[in-house]
């Protein structure tokens, strides 16, 4: 739910401070796990032949 948020604000604001603190709210959040799961899905593609 917070990540359809800061979508949301991003989408209606053209504040640039705004932008700079979703993008390393983002970061610090999220980008662990999208990290994570993108090396799942190579490793999955390796092993499958995607």
């Amino acid at each position: 739910m917070d990540a359809m948020d800061a979508r949301s604000a991003m989408s209606h604001t053209y504040d640039f401070s705004k932008f700079e603190q979703v993008i390393a709210d983002t970061a610090r959040r999220y980008l662990a796990a999208m990290e994570e799961l993108y090396m799942f899905f190579l490793a999955a593609e390796a092993d499958y032949g995607g």
